[in-house]
């Protein structure tokens, strides 16, 4: 008698994707944007790109859509469940989430609910623009996405790619920039986060109001006072006052300055007096001097940080002096948090 031997299989299939709404299919869509804001016609062009469907875009007058793109603070939140935590969201926060048919997209008053278009379309839908002239936008006339309930607040108050790229305006609000330096973006483009100044120290103490009266207020190279491509004579008690008249002169006249620069002229020649010096040695590094006139209680009052930049040869040490500068970073951050930003509110120590 022949035996058999009988080996079970088990055949795993894989789950398919559980869509959560189909903004569009074979070209066509039954969808509508909601509330016109500034990015609506933007989001619409991008959608017709990548599906050939131009949805149709309505204001919140009207009962709320079947099927909707919701943008911004539109009267129909409650009505979908939809409760933004608009202290957490501050300026720039964002939520974007899926509700029955329903897609909405609503964050912080001044640069949120673009945010969260922009983020929708390069992060769930494969957007990317490069450079002002090279993009990539997808191709999909049949375009669904799973279910989203997301919220995300920029972990870096103050955001700028120092190139010549990105000058332009739609490139820097498309990939969340707020730049004011490269470029000061206008009202139409979100507006900007005023970054008071760069290499500030020659306009904190002009030489050419000071340097003939007061050498001493300028850095100390080779046993002769100086002040082209020079530094500050950092631990004089006169130069931190002059600093800090300056930082509040920038606050009182300037109310929507939000982060002022304290930093070195663009150029090396460090003080080398002995009280600076004594600073550099002890901290390994002659970024202390300068950090150390941060330090100084006076300017803490101010609403907001002021901030500083490294430059080479001006590394950080491993110092035995805490800083209580809050530097801002040019940098990009594109990790999903729903952390608070580093700085949002008046720090600690400014009190």
């Amino acid at each position: 008698m022949r035996g058999y031997v009988i080996f079970p299989m088990v055949i795993f299939l894989g789950a398919a994707p559980a869509w959560a709404i189909t903004l569009a299919q074979n070209g066509k869509s039954e969808y509508v944007i909601v509330k016109p804001e500034k990015c609506a016609a933007d989001l619409q062009a991008h959608l017709a790109q990548i599906t050939g469907a131009t949805l149709p875009i309505q204001t919140d007058a009207a009962p709320l859509p079947r099927k909707a793109i919701v943008l911004g603070n539109a009267r129909y939140l409650d009505e979908l469940g939809v409760k933004p935590d608009w202290k957490a969201l501050g300026d720039e926060g964002y939520l974007i989430a899926t509700r029955g048919d329903c897609l909405v997209i609503v964050g912080g008053p001044v640069r949120g609910t673009a945010y969260g278009v922009y983020a929708f379309l390069d992060e769930r839908l494969g957007c990317r623009w490069f450079t002002p002239t090279v993009s990539r936008i997808p191709k999909r006339s049949t375009l669904r996405i799973g279910h989203i309930d997301e919220t995300y607040v920029p972990p870096l108050l103050y955001r700028e790619p120092f190139w010549v790229e990105a000058r332009d305006q739609d490139w820097n609000l498309r990939n969340r920039m707020n730049t004011s330096w490269i470029v000061r973006l206008d009202e139409a483009h979100g507006g900007c986060f005023l970054y008071w100044g760069v290499h500030t120290f020659a306009q904190f103490v002009p030489p050419q109001t000071y340097f003939a009266t007061h050498p001493e207020y300028y850095s100390l190279i080779d046993g002769a006072r100086r002040h082209e491509t020079a530094q500050l004579c950092l631990t004089h008690p006169d130069v931190l006052a002059l600093i800090t008249e300056r930082v509040r002169e920038v606050f009182r006249s300037d109310p929507n300055a939000r982060v002022v620069d304290v930093s070195q002229n663009d150029c090396f020649h460090p003080c080398q007096c002995a009280a600076c010096q004594a600073i550099a040695k002890a901290e390994e590094s002659e970024e202390w001097p300068t950090r150390s006139a941060r330090n100084f209680r006076t300017v803490s009052w101010a609403r907001w940080p002021i901030s500083t930049r490294a430059r080479p040869r001006r590394r950080l040490s491993r110092a035995t002096t805490s800083p209580r500068v809050c530097a801002a970073s040019s940098a990009v951050s594109r990790t999903p948090s729903t952390a608070a930003p580093a700085i949002a509110t008046r720090p600690s120590w400014a009190t």
